[in-house]
C-alpha cells in the first residue's frame, strides 16, 4: 500500500488549514493561561537548611545565598507589610540577620508567588520566627492582603503590639 500525503490525508479527513490554526491556537491559549495560574515552586536549595543573608534592602526584601554560596535568589517576609513600617525596621532586621544563618520555610504553607520575591517564613538561629518577631516588637504592620496560614495570627500580634505601645505605636 503506497503511503499517502499528509496534506492529502488531512483533506480526505476534512481538516482544513483553518480548523489546524484554531487547534494551535487553542492549545497555546491553554498554556499560556496554565503558566499565568499555575503555582510557582520555590527553588530546591532554598528548601535545604540553612541559608545565609547576604543583604536586607530597604523594602524589607532579603537577598539570601545557600550555604554553599553557589545559589542566590530574593525573598521577602510573608504576612509582613512594608507599607507604614517604622523607620529603624531595615536596620533591626539587619541586625537580626547578622547574628547567624537562617531557616526559611516556603513550600506547603499555602504561599504562592505570582511575581516577584519568594514569601518565605525566616527562623533565626534559636528557632524565633523573624515574621513574628517583627510584628511584636511593633516595627512592621501584619499585611491584610497577604493570604496565608497565618494571616489570623499575625493581626492578633499587631494587635497586641498597638496595645502595649511598642515600636511604631510607641507614645
Amino acid at each position: 500500500m503506497p503511503r499517502m500525503p499528509l496534506n492529502r490525508w488531512l483533506r480526505r479527513r476534512r481538516v482544513t488549514r483553518w480548523t489546524a490554526a484554531a487547534a494551535l491556537l487553542l492549545a497555546g491559549l491553554t498554556v499560556w493561561i496554565w503558566g499565568g495560574i499555575h503555582r510557582q515552586l520555590p527553588p530546591a536549595w532554598l528548601e535545604r537548611g540553612q541559608v545565609i543573608v547576604t543583604r536586607v534592602e530597604a523594602d524589607l526584601t532579603l537577598r539570601v545565598a545557600s550555604a554553599d554560596g553557589r545559589n542566590e535568589t530574593i525573598v521577602r517576609l510573608a504576612g509582613v507589610g512594608v507599607e507604614g513600617a517604622h523607620p529603624a525596621c531595615a536596620p533591626w532586621l539587619r541586625e537580626r540577620c547578622a547574628l547567624g544563618p537562617l531557616v526559611l520555610e516556603c513550600g506547603g504553607t499555602g504561599l504562592a508567588r505570582a511575581a516577584g520575591p519568594w514569601p518565605v517564613y525566616a527562623y533565626d538561629a534559636a528557632g524565633r520566627m523573624i515574621n513574628e518577631s517583627i510584628i511584636s516588637d511593633g516595627m512592621a504592620k501584619a499585611d491584610a492582603t497577604d493570604h496565608h496560614r497565618l494571616a489570623q495570627w499575625f493581626a492578633r500580634i499587631e494587635r497586641t503590639a498597638e496595645a502595649r505601645g511598642r515600636g511604631m505605636w510607641k507614645e
